[in-house]
């Protein structure tokens, strides 16, 4: 990835030990996320098929260890294991989750 395809409209913040999952023909795969923004986030892929002909996939994050959180999702990136997803479409309240989240990180 080279500064110029990184194309973020907010900073995001690093979020070590969650993890989430991500959905490929119905399935979920683990994925371990790295940092986050209200509008993008970074994983790092664990064990999944191959997925280089497609680029739209569901999130789900487990927030503040009862409420999940989904989103619609473009992978924006991939080098290696790394990926970074832009989100697409979220509920407003999975939105307010995922920004309650973010600042319990940042705490």
């Amino acid at each position: 990835m080279s500064s110029s395809s990184n194309r973020r409209r907010e900073a995001r913040s690093p979020v070590g030990g969650a993890f989430a999952n991500k959905f490929i023909d119905g399935r979920p795969y683990t994925v371990e996320v790295l940092d986050a923004s209200p509008s993008g986030i970074a994983v790092r892929r664990i064990s999944e098929p191959e997925t280089a002909d497609r680029d739209g996939f569901v999130l789900e994050l487990c927030v503040d260890g009862q409420h999940r959180w989904f989103a619609w999702a473009r992978r924006v990136w991939r080098s290696g294991e790394r990926e970074a997803y832009r989100i697409l479409g979220a509920s407003s309240l999975d939105r307010a989750r995922l920004q309650k989240f973010l600042r319990s990180r940042a705490a």
